[in-house]
């Protein structure tokens, strides 16, 4: 899976910093980005690192309409063509966006598919937003709402809101980081917690918890995919079509399909 952090909540107004990479395997790693040049080297990274690791499924959380958009605009931005940094399975044809629609029992929602040939490219969020469908005690698909419904919330689970991330990070103030509960507050005139309470809390950065967060957020998501995923995992190995496909079909064509 993987997440990106950004300095705003559009691509013409800010940039991204942090790329968090994690598979359920052990592979761990965050891309730090200081500034635009730095920011179009670890896009280039990030690619390359897909192309090396070559897993079968790239996912992400609200990816299709986040982090797939700001990876698009911000290629256009630095004047990357991202075609020619993508490296799919099959020498002609790279990385591409289309339309498509995400069935939820009786309603229909749009949003923009990028695929990369060779890969499944699944957005977790989808998995939940299924499941809400016919579930009525779901009463959210965000991350923070979803990891509790299911216990995978850990108690030192750092949260930054989202309007904050990037001031916390560009203004990489010193916190007292309390390690039990993932709270933090500024160092202001709080002096020697880490001497008074050497098991609790420890003096770091604004750019360290951002990256905690990142950190958290990677690991709720592979905890979100396994709960929510997994019979479309199955079900894709039982029916002619891929689990890219699979994982946004709705119960009467994937019926049809089985009984083919």
């Amino acid at each position: 899976v993987f997440d990106l952090e950004t300095t705003s909540l559009e691509p013409k107004d800010g940039r991204i910093f942090m790329i968090g990479i994690r598979t359920n395997k052990g592979y761990n790693k965050i891309i730090e980005c200081i500034n635009e040049e730095d920011e179009a080297r670890g896009l280039r990274e990030f690619f390359d690192i897909i192309n090396e690791l070559k897993p079968s499924i790239i996912g992400g959380y609200n990816s299709a309409n986040f982090d797939w958009y700001w990876i698009f605009e911000r290629c256009k931005l630095l004047k990357i063509d991202i075609r020619k940094i993508v490296k799919s399975l099959h020498p002609q044809h790279s990385i591409s966006q289309r339309k498509n629609m995400l069935k939820l029992a009786n309603e229909v929602e749009e949003f923009q598919q990028t695929t990369i040939w060779g890969y499944n490219n699944i957005d977790i969020i989808h998995a939940v937003r299924r499941a809400q469908a016919i579930n009525s005690s779901i009463k959210s698909a965000g991350l923070k709402y979803i990891s509790e419904f299911i216990g995978a919330k850990e108690a030192d689970r750092v949260y930054i809101g989202h309007e904050n991330i990037g001031k916390m990070y560009t203004d990489n103030h010193e916190y007292w980081l309390n390690l039990k509960n993932g709270e933090y507050r500024k160092k202001g005139d709080f002096m020697d917690l880490d001497k008074k309470f050497p098991d609790t809390y420890l003096l770091t950065t604004g750019s360290d918890i951002v990256e905690r967060y990142l950190q958290d957020d990677l690991e709720e998501t592979l905890k979100v995919d396994k709960e929510f995923n997994q019979a479309s995992f199955l079900l894709a190995s039982m029916i002619p079509t891929t689990y890219e496909r699979v994982s946004t079909m709705g119960t009467a064509t994937l019926w049809k399909m089985l009984m083919l």
